[in-house]
């Protein structure tokens, strides 16, 4: 009787273990999933608008005027959009202080107007934004902005004083946004000038004894980067030599005991390898894989940690064009490291334009031939052109309407200095290096996974101007009054 019931132990246990782990490694896609539908809800809920406004030129003396059109297309697909009637643009100082403000009404996600630059307007310089009210719901980092200069030649300008020596500053960026010692860690690194330009230097990593670690190379536009594994029982520096005898310096912080670490790198013409690392090298846990780009989610994947390390392979043709978010969760489902990466677009704008005339003389009509590339040729196109006079003030504006939508308005202030270089070339490297160095991002992943939904202040104006208004009684009034609203 005891031998039967043993007999029949094993029987039911034998199948019951496999249904057990067959639930472990079946949750393992179930909680990806949930991750990225999760992802898809809170995006669903708020419609991101994006903005581009086209400027005449850049460079105005006071009493001209700015003309523009603006294009309101949806972030995700960068169609225009119809949700905004209303586009709101002005002119903010030094301080931030708007100077001018008007409001535009948007068509089919078009809108034209104007400025008129006040005569008594001082010389400075000046950002020209451009938002929806639907759009301030969200980060500000979405509202264009674009930098305008103005002379005014009435008035003599308060210049700065001119300082004798620069100024430089370092900044670090761990790929995955964590340091983790004993772990293989990739930093990047850019280099820039009071100004905000770039600056292009050779250093060193030295450890606290001043030991050298490896050398430090940055490329023109000031971006490097380095491995290195770090130890807990020293600190790291890292030194450039700049100007005259003038040695910049930036300590290595926030060094974490434990932790994940994740490495991007091409593994093949149109694949991409990402490798996960943890310090708990003895427990096999998941880890989850999530890609989106412009609010749609492109790949959910899970592995299993073999020995602290896991390995994703991403093929490019499943990414969006532009700007990518790779955010990888652990088995708690905690978003653990996060990078972005950029995807050329292929689609073509414009392919050629051309004159009826090689020279003009005085006031000769020109006629202008726009051919638009293909594929998918439109049967009509909304468009507008810059005229300006070619000489040492005036100039293109510094923006153009590809560029932004697929590299700055993802990126925020870090994609100015390099938009023009990373869409007009396709060096892999200097590329993925203004990844890793531009540390913006769009998404709070505890407002997602806690299925949180953004706080709405701000209706959308789809059908026209809304205007809100409290009407209060004076002290001592004795009755109601009546209120109106004239609109010229």
């Amino acid at each position: 009787m005891i031998l039967r019931l043993k007999e029949n132990s094993k029987l039911y246990l034998f199948p019951a273990f496999l249904f057990l782990l067959c639930s472990r490694l079946s949750s393992q896609p179930r909680d990806s999933f949930a991750i990225a539908s999760q992802f898809q809800t809170f995006n669903d809920f708020a419609v991101h608008e994006k903005i581009f406004a086209h400027t005449d030129k850049s460079f105005y003396i006071a009493g001209e005027t700015i003309w523009l059109k603006t294009y309101v297309v949806y972030a995700a697909s960068h169609q225009p959009a119809d949700l905004s009637k209303v586009v709101y643009v002005e002119l903010l100082d030094a301080t931030s202080k708007p100077v001018l403000q008007t409001k535009l009404q948007a068509k089919s996600g078009h809108a034209s107007g104007s400025l008129l630059l006040p005569a008594a307007l001082p010389t400075g310089n000046y950002i020209l934004r451009a938002y929806t009210m639907w759009m301030q719901n969200f980060d500000p980092q979405f509202f264009f902005a674009e930098k305008i200069t103005v002379v005014n030649s009435f008035n003599r300008p308060d210049w700065p004083k001119l300082q004798a020596d620069r100024k430089y500053s370092i900044e670090l960026f761990p790929e995955g946004g964590h340091l983790v010692y004993g772990l293989e860690n990739t930093v990047a690194f850019r280099i820039k000038n009071n100004d905000g330009s770039w600056l292009a230097a050779n250093g060193f990593l030295l450890n606290r004894n001043n030991d050298t670690l490896a050398n430090l190379e940055s490329n023109t536009f000031g971006l490097g980067k380095f491995r290195f594994i770090p130890d807990e029982s020293t600190s790291y520096k890292v030194i450039f030599p700049v100007g005259h005898n003038e040695i910049l310096s930036q300590s290595i912080d926030s060094i974490d005991h434990k932790g994940y670490v994740m490495q991007l790198t091409r593994s093949g013409e149109d694949q991409l390898s990402v490798k996960v690392t943890t310090t708990n090298a003895n427990v096999r846990e998941s880890v989850y894989l999530l890609v989106h780009t412009r609010q749609r989610v492109k790949k959910v994947q899970a592995s299993i940690l073999e020995n602290g390390s896991a390995d994703f392979l991403i093929n490019e043709r499943e990414l969006g064009e532009g700007v990518s978010h790779i955010t990888v969760f652990n088995t708690e489902r905690q978003p653990v490291c996060e990078r972005i990466y950029f995807l050329h677009p292929s689609k073509a704008g414009i392919a050629s334009i051309s004159s009826n005339k090689n020279v003009y003389g005085l006031r000769d009509q020109v006629n202008l031939r726009l051919q638009l590339g293909v594929p998918a040729q439109p049967s009509g196109a909304r468009l507008s052109m810059t005229v300006f006079r070619l000489d040492s003030l005036n100039r293109s504006a510094s923006k153009n309407i590809s560029t932004y939508l697929w590299l700055q308005s993802d990126l925020g202030n870090d994609g100015e200095l390099y938009k023009d270089f990373v869409l007009d070339s396709h060096n892999d490297t200097v590329v993925d290096l203004l990844m890793m160095t531009s540390g913006w991002r769009r998404y709070k992943w505890a407002d997602v996974l806690n299925n949180k939904t953004p706080v709405i202040s701000f209706l959308p104006e789809y059908e026209g101007h809304l205007i809100r208004a409290r009407i209060s009684n004076m002290p001592g009034a004795e009755r109601s009054v009546s209120g109106y609203l004239s609109i010229p």
